[in-house]
């Protein structure tokens, strides 16, 4: 594999590391950098275009939680055309108000993106998740 494909491999992880870093943090302007200023996005019943109208639909789903844990696994890359096809495996932990307490809502998914770089970083074209698995139980901190 060349140099080449390596350091895009490397740019294309570092992509879903902002993402869940700007989730987790609350830094959206870091988030709506990691999509292409067209890209269009489908997160369950939202489906739009915009980098501007994704980041505000995560602003208005990431504040209903006390704290999230976007942890990035295994990812599958498929390079065409200068871009790439993208399947990046997720668990996302997300503090919830509960009975007495906090509850632990746990979501296993997969995005799927199409990439493409975008002056000296990668960007995000296209985006859809399918969900695989939730699991919600009281949370002792």
């Amino acid at each position: 594999m060349s140099d080449s494909r390596l350091e895009d491999r490397q740019a294309i992880r570092e992509v879903m590391v902002r993402y869940a870093h700007g989730l987790d943090s609350r830094d959206l302007d870091m988030v709506q950098s990691v999509f292409a200023p067209d890209a269009y996005a489908e997160y369950g019943t939202f489906k739009d275009t915009g980098a501007d109208k994704i980041t505000e639909m995560l602003r208005n789903a990431i504040n209903r939680f006390q704290g999230t844990l976007h942890f990035m696994g295994n990812q599958f890359i498929q390079f065409k055309d200068g871009a790439a096809d993208v399947e990046t495996y997720c668990v996302a932990s997300h503090l919830i108000p509960g009975e007495g307490g906090q509850d632990l809502l746990v979501i296993g998914l997969r995005y799927y993106d199409e990439m493409a770089p975008q002056g000296d970083h990668w960007v995000i074209r296209r985006r859809r998740i399918n969900i695989l698995w939730r699991q919600t139980s009281p949370c002792n901190r």
